[in-house]
Formats: C-alpha cells, structure tokens, sequence
C-alpha cells in the first residue's frame, strides 16, 4: 500500500523539483564565462477524467467522481505556493455520443498560474461526470495550454481516466508530438480501476510522454497517495564565484586580489595565482573547496602552498579532506600567511590528487587580514564550548530552503526555522558572527518510515571549511522515525589561529555557513516525498568580544562583486550588484583600522572589519 501511494504521488507531483546548474570551468578569452541559470519553475497540468464512467463507485465506497474531488482538493491543499496549478476537464458536457461535439468535449477551467488555489476548489466541486472519453483531443489542449517550455520551466501533465478513449484518434501519437516539445516536459498517467485495453493505451500515453503509468485501485488509495506527496528531487550542490584561470606554472599566474572565485583542477596538476598585498605584514588567507563527484573514486589530498617569488621558497603549506561524511562530499582546505609576512606579493599554488583524470571545479576564498597591534593582549585561544540548551522548536511558518552554493545561502537570524530536505541533496544557510561569539545549531527531522539513513548537520568557516567541534552530535540516524543533530562552533578568537582541527577554523568573524544533508547520494535525481523539521539557531557571546585593533592600511583597488553560479532572479542579481559596487572591498580585513563591526557581503564569503571608533561602536 505504501509503495503504491508513493509511486501515485509521484505522479501527482512530480515536477517539484529544484535543479541548479554546476558551474564548470572558468571564463578564457574563447570560453565565456559560465551563464546564471534560474531555479527552475514548476508546473503542474491536471487533466481530469469527467466522462460518464467516472460515476461508478470504486473501492472506499465511493463513486470515482468523489474520489478525484477528494484527491485533488488535497492536492491543492498541500501544493506549494510557488508550484503554479492548472486543471483542464475532459468529458463533462451533455453532447450526443460519437458526435464532433463529443470528440472536443474538453475545457480549460482553471489556467496555470499561482494564486489560484480558490479557483482551483470552486472548479473540482463543479466536476460532473456525464460526457464520453476524448483523450486525444484533451491532451492536444493541455500541451497548446503549455505552449513551448521555457529553458527554467519544467512541466508535468497529470492524466487521469479510468477507460480508453471513445474517439477515433490513438493518443499514443499524441503523446509523441508533446513529449517532442522538449525535455521539460513529461505526462504521468494516472488509471482508476482499469485493465485490458484500457490500461495498455493508458501505459502507452505515459511511455511516449517521457512519463509514468500508475494504477489506483481505489478511493482510498488515491486520495492518501496524492495527499502524502510533496515530491521533488534533490538540489545538487553547485560552486559560487567569480571565474578565473589558474597557471599552470609560477611565472602565468593571473593576478587574484582577495575575492571568491571558481576555478578547475585535475590530478596532480598545480593552479597557480599571483596575490598582492597592501602591507608587506599583512596576512593573506586562502581557502579552496571542492566536490567530489559519485563517479570519481576518492579525493587523496586537497592541498594549498604559498610561495615568496622574491626568494622561490615555499613559506607555508596545508593539505586537507573532507569537510565531513555528508553525501554531499565536500573538501576543503585553508591556509594563513602568517609565515611569509615579509613578503610584499604571494603566490599560491592549489594542488588535487584524485584517483580519477576528471576536472573537477573547485571554489577558492582570498581573504587580507591587515597586522594586529594587540595580538599578545587578545583572549588566549577557545576551549570547546558545553552545548547550550535552546527553547523547543516552535517554527510553524513557511519552510526556508537553504541555497544551493555558499554564494547565495539565506541569512537566517537566531531562532526556530521551518526545513524540509530530500535525500543526497544540499541545503546550504548562512549565519553573521562577530568576535567573541559562537553559533549553535540543532536540526530535528521526522522521517516516518524511511528513518534508517544518515543525516548530518555541517558549520563551514568563511573559508569553506569544517568548523563545527567534533564534541558534538552532528551526524545520525535513527529508527525511530526522527533524527536530531547538534552542531556548534567554538568562540570566534584572534588566538584561535594554528590550533588544530575545527577550532583553527574558527579565528575569523563573517559568514559561517550551515549545510545540512543526509541519505543516499544517488537518490538525489528521483523524485521523493521531503522530510520537514525545524533548525534552532542560536548566537551565543557578546559580539566584538576579543577583537583586535588593526593597523592602518591603504585600501586596494575596489573589487569588482564577485558572479555566483546559482542566481534567485534578474531583480535580485542587480540589487547584489548594486550592494557591491555602492559598499567597501568587502574580502580585506582591517583595511581601515581595527575594531569588531562586521560587515556581510551580499554573495560574497569574505567580510571586511572596520574601525570601532570610525563605525560609532
């Protein structure tokens, strides 16, 4: 039974799905650089049954009719407001059988669109079953209802008829031309107690629609089966930045000024990056992500040097890995210049060996740190924090996807947050901490049957990697239906700088991030029903606590607003890019002096730390 209400629901809804693109490579003269694609927008065509058959009864003790009504109005009742709903009725008109009329009985009643729940319910109590079953025509009306997909639309028609069609034409060709319109375009096929004859027609129209033939034996079914299903496939993850090429040697290293950017690597060969600094005792910081993808066996070691070209010598190295067991199968590495302060320039070479000749894009985060004038006075470096216990989970609001990449996750503001996850994707958040504080984050999942698969709740530094201690209970399964995780990070120091493990990772105020994930990896394309829970967030310590006071530095030249690979909207995109150009350098920290005002950039990890008493703080 469960199975069988799975797989309708599936039918139901199988458009709502977010699929953003990975950027891949990095912008040359004859390779532009990789396009913005949208969060696809889904719809969802009903066409609806009405012919006279549909009054018979059917298991549940109910007509057929009044198992659709019930069916669709929950339907309606747990669709998403942003999946855009139409319904199209087929067979509901009084005509003479066999007659032209009955052959193009079949009404538009409620277009695709949003906002039109209300509508959608008037029109299902209006449903009368007394016409014939004009299949063909009906889905010839539904795909000029569609018009052409658009490149961000993915649209499903849902067909629903308990018997074949009464007029001439087959409708398996029809099927054909619309599933010609593209691949965003698919018809699932719903059959109420049919067989025979009929459900072989009705399996060929989902067969050639790029589609899936269901059966529904009865009300009961039907109604639980669309009433459990809000299906989607998994969000991949996908790397944010602003493209750049890396030479392959020390002398075509392209200039990289602190920013974010996404570049390519491969086995054993070097990315090479010129950074110039605007103090020779500044400190440069570099981070460097990476996604190993189900295909590629593993990821031996993710490494970063920085060399000082006046004297060829490498000043300081670090390998790294995961940045956790989550299917998602990020790795990550960072490096401090605190070595090579001597140095007026840097360069940077990023090293990947990976038992595979496959590219794989990687993200890389440069941060300038100006010199500390009161490092020998500044809080010694964190001990690992006792958890905090935080009120119960009270978010009944909307659920609050994360982002795809780290470069547009939501900000999300201490306290109880409504999420839903299917399994193998990403879901990234975004948290501001100052010096001196701390983020504690709890996940609670309630998983109903599919409980024994791994979830994980992962804090990520500005610099892309793991920050969380490993104290905590971040990680789990469970076979009671739930899941709960907790995850938090140690105080924000200067001093926390060179400590080993999570806690070094913690010596830098800006953006941390969330991610959240769990289950099987592959599963991540199938459509499948979300798992809701809450997410607690909470921000604990005084904010500027420890912060140090920063030599003057003179400000670089602006940075241009770093691309991300993953964008909401054109609106969107040109207020980020207005925010960037209208504000400071963000990825330089204490260029002005010292002091704890953070301030965030809009699709930028980096964070600049301005002067207390310049800020009025």
């Amino acid at each position: 039974m469960k199975h069988l209400r799975t797989l309708l629901a599936a039918a139901a809804i199988s458009a709502l799905s977010f699929t953003p693109t990975l950027a891949v490579g990095a912008a040359t003269a004859a390779s532009p650089a990789p396009q913005i694609e949208q969060q696809k927008v889904q719809k969802v065509h009903l066409v609806m049954d009405s012919s006279g058959s549909m009054a018979e009864p059917t298991g549940g003790g109910k007509t057929r009719i009044d198992a659709a009504k019930d069916a669709l109005n929950s339907l309606v009742d747990t669709a998403p407001e942003d999946t855009q709903l139409g319904l199209r009725v087929y067979g509901s008109s009084a005509t003479a059988e066999g007659s032209e009329e009955s052959c193009r009985d079949s009404k538009l009643v409620v277009p695709i669109g949003t906002g039109n729940r209300d509508a959608l319910r008037k029109e299902i109590d209006k449903y009368t079953p007394v016409g014939w079953t004009p299949i063909s025509y009906a889905l010839e009306q539904a795909g000029e209802d569609i018009g052409s997909p658009g490149e961000n639309e993915e649209h499903t028609i849902v067909l629903v008829s308990d018997g074949e069609e009464t007029c001439v034409p087959d409708p398996c060709p029809v099927a054909d031309k619309l599933a010609a319109k593209g691949i965003n375009l698919k018809i699932n096929v719903v059959g109420l107690n049919v067989d025979g004859k009929a459900r072989e027609q009705l399996q060929c129209i989902a067969d050639h629609g790029n589609g899936t033939y269901f059966d529904a034996e009865n009300a009961d079914e039907l109604e639980n089966a669309i009433n459990d299903a809000v299906m989607r496939s998994g969000q991949h993850f996908a790397q944010d930045g602003k493209p750049i090429t890396g030479g392959d040697q020390e002398g075509s290293a392209p200039e990289a000024k602190p920013d974010v950017y996404t570049d390519t690597l491969q086995d054993g060969k070097d990315r090479w990056y010129r950074i110039p600094k605007t103090a020779d005792d500044s400190t440069i910081w570099a981070g460097a992500l990476i996604q190993a993808e189900r295909a590629v066996a593993s990821i031996n070691s993710l490494q970063l040097t920085f060399v000082d070209p006046a004297t060829g010598e490498k000043c300081a190295s670090e390998a790294g890995s995961t940045t956790g067991i989550s299917p998602v199968r990020l790795h990550a590495v960072s490096l401090a210049s605190t070595e090579c302060e001597s140095a007026s320039e840097l360069l940077l070479s990023v090293n990947l060996e990976l038992e595979s000749a496959k590219e794989l894009p990687f993200r890389l985060t440069l941060i300038e740190e100006a010199p500390a004038l009161n490092a020998d006075s500044l809080p010694e470096p964190a001990e690992d924090p006792k958890w905090e216990e935080m009120p119960p989970a009270s978010a009944t609001g909307e659920v609050e996807y994360g982002a795809a990449n780290f470069g547009d996750a939501p900000v999300l503001e201490p306290g109880s947050h409504s999420v839903a996850l299917t399994e193998g994707e990403a879901q990234i958040y975004a948290v501001d901490l100052d010096w001196g504080q701390r983020l504690q984050v709890q996940t609670d999942l309630k998983l109903g049957d599919r409980s024994s698969v791994y979830w994980s709740t992962e804090l990520i530094s500005p610099l892309g990697v793991e920050a969380a201690t490993l104290e905590t209970d971040s990680y789990g399964s469970s076979n009671q239906g739930s899941v709960s995780m907790k995850a938090t990070t140690t105080d924000i120091r200067y001093n926390n700088r060179g400590q080993i493990g999570a806690a070094g990772e913690n010596a830098l105020p800006g953006r941390y991030y969330i991610l959240v994930s769990g289950g099987d990896p592959d599963a991540i394309d199938t459509k499948q029903e979300e798992w809701k829970g809450t997410m607690q967030i909470n921000v604990v310590g005084e904010a500027g606590d420890g912060a140090p006071e920063y030599a003057e530095m003179a400000a670089p030249t602006t940075v241009a607003p770093s691309e991300t690979s993953v964008a909401a909207d054109t609106e969107k995109r040109d207020n980020k890019t207005q925010a960037a150009e209208d504000g400071p350098n963000w990825p330089l920290i204490g260029g002005l002096g010292g002091g704890a005002l953070l301030c965030a950039a809009v699709g930028v990890t980096a964070i600049v730390l301005l002067r207390k008493k310049n800020a009025g703080i």
